[in-house]
């Protein structure tokens, strides 16, 4: 006989008159007996309360599956991104550094080169330095027997020669000790200064004698025949070094003496 869960009563077995619970107890309540508040989802209160009875369906809480899908990609396309800024600054680093050792490398052997060449420089500067000494010793050989005469008047087709043994007899010079005249450098355009003549002898002792004649004043006059007082001197051909040298002594004693013509007439 069915009773009705409910009041524990006898219930009749008519369908439009019983409501059969369709959860795990299938009891069975009388139609008056059931409310909406105690039947929900054709369950008993009982059946509704037990665990796992309640239907599942998405909370508003819980996040959307394809919503955390969707993120997903994009953290993990970011992710990728990422990797591959990574993965070329990692080549770009490499390159750096490959980059970098060659400039070292290159930095080395031009060091070493550097040196290389500095050794030479200063090897070539002590050739160039014994070189300049030779060719003044040996310009000092080909000078010492010659004399130097300035400010001696150029004539038209002159005979230097027959001039300087003019000279030498003015002078009372052996004038067979000459040996060859000549003037010498190159004239310059508007300009009326005269070109040395440099006379070699044949004997130093003889270029001596010239040079201890040059006290004599000697002037143009007495060789042309003429009123020409321009005088004529004497002095030592010089050598290119030499010649430099007096020049910057007689610059720096016009700053620092007044005593010049006397401390340079020896070398005038």
């Amino acid at each position: 006989m069915l009773k009705c869960k409910k009041y524990n009563k006898a219930v009749s077995t008519a369908k439009y008159e019983t409501c059969k619970c369709k959860g795990s107890c299938e009891a069975v309540f009388h139609k008056k007996c059931v409310t909406r508040a105690t039947f929900k989802n054709e369950k008993c209160e009982d059946c509704v309360s037990l665990p796992g009875s309640h239907p599942s369906s998405p909370s508003v809480d819980e996040p959307d599956i394809a919503v955390i899908l969707a993120d997903m990609n994009r953290k993990m396309e970011v992710v990728y991104k990422m990797e591959k800024k990574l993965s070329e600054l990692a080549d770009l680093v490499d390159f750096v550094s490959e980059k970098y050792d060659n400039l070292m490398e290159y930095q080395k052997s031009t060091e070493t080169k550097i040196k290389s060449l500095e050794n030479m420089n200063a090897y070539l500067v002590r050739c160039n330095k014994a070189l300049e000494e030779r060719v003044n010793e040996l310009e000092e050989k080909d000078k010492e027997k010659k004399v130097e005469l300035a400010g001696l008047e150029k004539k038209e087709n002159e005979d230097v020669a027959k001039l300087i043994v003019q000279i030498a007899n003015k002078l009372q010079m052996d004038n067979s000790q000459i040996e060859h005249a000549e003037r010498v450098g190159r004239e310059k355009p508007n300009t009326d200064k005269l070109l040395p003549v440099v006379v070699t002898l044949r004997t130093k002792e003889a270029r001596d004698k010239w040079i201890e004649s040059r006290k004599k004043r000697l002037t143009n006059g007495e060789i042309y025949g003429t009123n020409n007082d321009t005088r004529i001197y004497i002095s030592e051909n010089l050598t290119r070094y030499k010649r430099n040298l007096l020049w910057v002594t007689k610059t720096s004693l016009r700053k620092h003496t007044s005593t010049f013509g006397y401390k340079m007439e020896k070398y005038s």
